[in-house]
């Protein structure tokens, strides 16, 4: 064991942080130190809190000239007798738990004690606990896993004028009484909590009707608070209603004296008008069953998918400042509104809802779309190997130059203008658009006799032999 001497405690304020001069300090821990004895304290005359729980002391000694003390931590230790405390009169709590004291008694001089911790003593008979009428400032009482039996203790406690906190649980008695908490609440008036929970108002109530008159009596307490509850309820919103009626009066008088004054006053819009609200339902209600529709008539005829989705490419290609030859494709022209012209910006789209039956449209149309392109790029790529086949004679055909250049691009439709760099940008011709395949095919039928052209077929169309014209004719003698 570590004796408390000067040197040790000196050393404790050191490592704690403490002021090394005793007198000066007014909190000490000496807790969980392994002292047996309390000694060598006399100069600290100013303490206010002492920590001394987890040792081994077994009397309360040497705190009489600590007249300042206001709590006092003495748990935990070997104490048998509750002594010692006589000379701490401005004492406020006192913690002696886990010691061995059998009886209370010692606290007449502690006008001022309010809270006492005694849980796991030797506290068991009326007598053991007679002392704490001794002390009538007690309004704190920790009692629990003691011994007490007596169902006696209750009226015992009732006699303590500011007791409000009890901890009684873990003993035989609470066994003993029958209603136990009833019975507590109802005897002891004063009484705001009772071992692990609050005793509110109603409870209270209830409790002492049930000592009045037993359940029957209970029962028409609870049904008269009840009752309160809905007159307290009903008279805030009576009194509410008041209130926004005299503010509205209080408004409209100030109005009047505005008006009067000649100064204009903004109406009150905060009035909800609920036809609008209505008629805005039922509109939603009907596009959403509009949107329904056209989506079932949809799902039935693919066609019209594709036609709105060309329709709504070409919208958008022209919003964007496509010139008008390449709406349906990449443009070969070299007008100003494809090569160096500015696109519009592209207009914020409102935000609108978003429901299921046009979510289902866009994946389907993405579909649509993606095998639409493979279609039409394999029949490009077997378009592109047979008019490779034919030799370098068709690249070298004077009918080329005169036409001007052209090509065909992967599934669009393309058409071509030669440009004069003298005349500037020309006016675009409108022309039909043709397909990669036919105007491939064109090339061939100008440059080659008939017995020599092959038949095309693609997804699109399928070629029909015809006869020769006179100009075929002639250059197949000039062949």
């Amino acid at each position: 064991m570590t004796e408390m001497n000067p040197k040790v405690l000196r050393k404790i304020c050191k490592d704690m942080g403490l002021y090394t001069t005793p007198c000066v300090n007014d909190m000490l821990y000496l807790h969980y130190k392994g002292f047996k004895k309390i000694e060598s304290l006399e100069e600290y005359t100013d303490l206010k809190v002492l920590y001394l729980e987890g040792n081994g002391f077994t009397k309360i000694e040497g705190l009489s000239h600590m007249s300042k003390m206001r709590a006092l931590y003495l748990q935990e230790n070997c104490f048998n007798v509750l002594e010692g405390l006589d000379q701490l009169t401005q004492l406020d709590s006192v913690n002696l738990s886990q010691n061995f004291i059998p009886k209370i008694q010692g606290l007449k001089t502690l006008t001022k004690l309010n809270t006492l911790l005694m849980q796991r003593n030797k506290l068991a008979s009326i007598e053991s606990l007679e002392g704490l009428l001794e002390c009538p400032s007690l309004c704190v009482l920790d009692f629990q896993k003691n011994k007490i039996e007596d169902p006696a203790v209750v009226d015992l406690l009732v006699k303590m004028p500011n007791l409000k906190v009890l901890y009684l649980k873990d003993n035989p008695v609470v066994q003993n009484i029958k209603n136990y908490r009833k019975t507590v609440i109802s005897k002891i008036k004063t009484l705001t909590y009772l071992d692990d929970r609050p005793v509110f108002p109603e409870e209270r109530r209830t409790a002492e009707a049930w000592a009045r008159g037993g359940r029957d009596e209970e029962k028409a307490e609870r049904r008269r608070i009840k009752e309160e509850e809905q007159q307290k309820s009903k008279r805030n919103f009576e009194w509410f209603g008041r209130m926004v009626e005299a503010a509205k009066k209080e408004k409209a008088a100030k109005d009047e004296e505005a008006r009067e004054n000649g100064i204009a006053v903004e109406e009150d819009k905060t009035e909800v008008n609920t036809a609008e609200v209505a008629d805005t339902t039922d509109e939603v209600a009907d596009q959403l069953a509009q949107l329904g529709s056209t989506y079932s008539e949809r799902m039935g005829n693919t066609s019209l998918l594709e036609e709105d989705k060309a329709n709504k490419a070409e919208e958008e290609k022209v919003k964007e400042g496509a010139c008008p030859a390449s709406v349906s494709g990449p443009c070969t022209a070299k007008c100003g509104l494809c090569s160096g012209g500015k696109k519009a910006e592209e207009p914020v789209a409102p935000k609108v809802f978003v429901t299921e039956l046009e979510k289902k449209e866009t994946q389907m149309r993405e579909e649509e779309k993606t095998k639409m392109l493979e279609d039409e790029r394999s029949s490009s790529e077997e378009e592109k190997r047979a008019s490779s086949s034919e030799g370098s004679s068709e690249d070298s055909s004077p009918c080329s130059s005169e036409m001007g250049e052209t090509r065909a691009h992967e599934g669009a439709s393309i058409a071509v203008v030669d440009l004069d760099e003298e005349e500037g940008m020309p006016d675009l011709p409108d022309l039909e658009e043709v397909s990669a395949g036919d105007m491939q095919l064109a090339q061939m039928t100008m440059k080659r006799p008939q017995s020599a052209r092959p038949k095309q077929t693609n997804n699109f169309m399928e070629e029909e032999k015809v006869a020769p014209t006179e100009e075929e004719d002639a250059i197949d003698e000039l062949d």
